[in-house]
């Protein structure tokens, strides 16, 4: 069952091949996806983790750093980012390209943060996950959320082995929404 995702709360349209079906493109809202992939059981590799799983770690952390996160607010990284500050979660924002973003400190690249880092939340093209996962290694982050739409299968399996929880092809807003509620 192919889908094609063009970003979160931006419209997709997902194809849909069935037996006894003729393959059709449906247009939906990036929420309205989310749910319907996450009702399919398409929706993200979480490694085998549960939902209540995925609650108990959201609850657990505090400090997120997001990789490639864009200073422009229509950019879905922005949005993301900014519904997880509003819900009550540092934000640290990796991108070299800016100073502030969502009036934090913007660093170059992972190994510059100077803080502890609980998560590490990824919006960079699938190319630049070995070295994203090399990094979150490199900082003794233990938790790596790649985005959805992107995926590494191969970065995936060297974390895992390097003792890290990996979710990947996952919407964190949408995950953190329908498992750990809205923001206020």
């Amino acid at each position: 069952m192919p889908y094609l995702a063009r970003g979160h709360c931006t419209g997709v349209q997902l194809q849909m091949t069935a037996s006894r079906v003729q393959p059709r493109l449906f247009d939906l809202t990036g929420c309205d996806l989310c749910e319907l992939l996450h009702v399919w059981g398409i929706l993200m590799d979480s490694g085998g983790m549960s939902d209540e799983g995925i609650k108990r770690l959201l609850q657990g952390i505090r400090t997120i750093a997001v990789v490639g996160l864009s200073a422009d607010p229509d950019k879905d990284s922005h949005k993301v980012a900014s519904y997880l500050k509003r819900a009550g979660y540092e934000i640290v924002p990796v991108n070299p390209s800016t100073g502030y973003i969502l009036d934090e400190k913007s660093y170059p690249d992972l190994r510059s943060v100077d803080r502890r880092i609980d998560l590490v939340d990824v919006f960079r093209p699938s190319r630049e996950i070995p070295e994203i996962v090399a990094q979150t290694e490199a900082i003794g982050a233990k938790v790596i959320w790649i985005q959805l739409g992107i995926r590494n299968d191969e970065a995936a399996r060297k974390a895992r082995a390097a003792g890290m929880t990996v979710i990947q092809d996952a919407c964190l807003y949408e995950e953190h929404s329908r498992l750990a509620g809205r923001a206020p």
